[in-house]
């Protein structure tokens, strides 16, 4: 009974916004299992500086949002209080109404979400992903917990770790899941979203037969033309010359990338993204390496965020002394696809002369004796 009137008030709330939506989205929401005044927050993942807050009340939260010319990927987050992980779950939003109803147990994999396309096809993939992404956040609690003991770390990681460890195993079968989904719905956001996740893991002869199957709107839409560039890209690995990219800097002057390179400074070139806890844990060291190293080295961090608020308000709150740039490009941009960017934080290594001597993903402790050595 209980459940049937949840549904009943769920119904009347998608019909009340229904009957006076404005353009943009909406998001209604029942919840159980919260107590009122959790927070709740919706963020764009391309765009993360793109934020919206509200609290539960009586077991409900709305959200109305922008208009969006095609799906959007956004992550919605239920604050838990002080040092306990938030819940969460993964939305493609358009410009439509959308309706959750869940129980606080039921995040991150088991979300009933509805009044979209787009994550229908989400929701289906959840529902075959969710026993074994389940057991990969048990077999990480397990991992963080016996890797506290130093004297075990090399054993534990090759338990986990290694090729026939318990983090590679259930690594793969979740891929395999996910590439087959992406195979057989190559013309909608989630998949294509995934294929650019993924993409290093597939051949690229796949990936482009992929492309060629898609339709003319999936082409057209901002993981295809990303895709599609990732397919023209000549990939940058140790070795290769620098591509050349524009960008301005955090006091609002334009530069080339080849503008930093001279005969006498190596390039340790970063790239970041808002919101990055590991992008903002690297802020202090690599403000030491800049230090260190300002006669031989020079560090630029590029940002990957497409929108022009979001970059004024990090430059705001985020002070740094080293070389800060953007380029409007997001994080599917063409600078990430040439420079073959999985993750962030990376850290590119380059020579005065403009070759690249070493690609590093994600944060690194010991990220100075990576490329100090390398310094001449």
């Amino acid at each position: 009974m209980r459940k049937f009137l949840f549904r009943v008030l769920l119904f009347s709330l998608a019909l009340l916004f229904t009957g006076c939506k404005k353009e943009g989205f909406t998001i209604t929401a029942l919840v159980t299992g919260y107590k009122d005044g959790t927070r709740v927050k919706l963020a764009s993942f391309e765009n993360q500086t793109e934020e919206y807050y509200t609290t539960i009340q009586n077991n409900t939260f709305t959200f109305q949002g922008p208009a969006n010319s095609e799906a959007e990927k956004y992550i919605l987050t239920i604050n838990n209080g002080k040092n306990l992980p938030a819940d969460y779950c993964s939305l493609f939003i358009k410009d439509e109404i959308l309706t959750i109803n869940a129980d606080k147990k039921d995040f991150p994999y088991h979300v009933n979400i509805s009044g979209s396309k787009e994550q229908e096809a989400v929701n289906s993939l959840n529902r075959i992903l969710g026993k074994d992404m389940e057991d990969r956040d048990k077999i990480s609690d397990e991992y963080f917990a016996l890797s506290k003991d130093i004297r075990a770390t090399d054993s534990i990681k090759e338990l986990y770790d290694g090729k026939n460890g318990k983090f590679t195993k259930v690594g793969n079968r979740l891929d395999a899941t996910i590439k087959d989904f992406i195979r057989k719905n190559y013309n909608t956001a989630a998949a294509l979203d995934y294929l650019l996740i993924l993409r290093d893991k597939f051949d690229s002869d796949e990936i482009e037969s992929i492309y060629n199957k898609m339709d003319a709107k999936a082409k057209n839409s901002r993981y295809g033309k990303a895709i599609k560039e990732y397919i023209d890209a000549k990939k940058i690995n140790p070795g290769s010359i620098v591509y050349n990219f524009q960008a301005k800097d955090q006091h609002g002057k334009t530069h080339q990338m080849h503008n930093y390179l001279n005969k006498d400074k190596y390039i340790l070139l970063e790239f970041s993204s808002p919101g990055c806890g590991w992008c903002k844990k690297a802020i202090p060291m690599l403000e030491e390496i800049s230090k260190e190293q300002e006669k031989r080295l020079e560090v630029v961090s590029l940002t990957t965020i497409i929108n022009n608020k979001g970059w004024e308000k990090i430059n705001k709150t985020e002070k740094i002394s080293y070389t800060r740039l953007y380029n409007n490009e997001g994080r599917y941009g063409r600078t990430t696809m040439r420079y073959a960017v999985n993750a962030t934080p990376t850290f590119i290594l380059i020579s005065p002369e403009g070759r690249i001597l070493k690609k590093i993903e994600g944060y690194d402790e010991k990220l100075k004796d990576s490329i100090y050595p390398l310094l001449k």
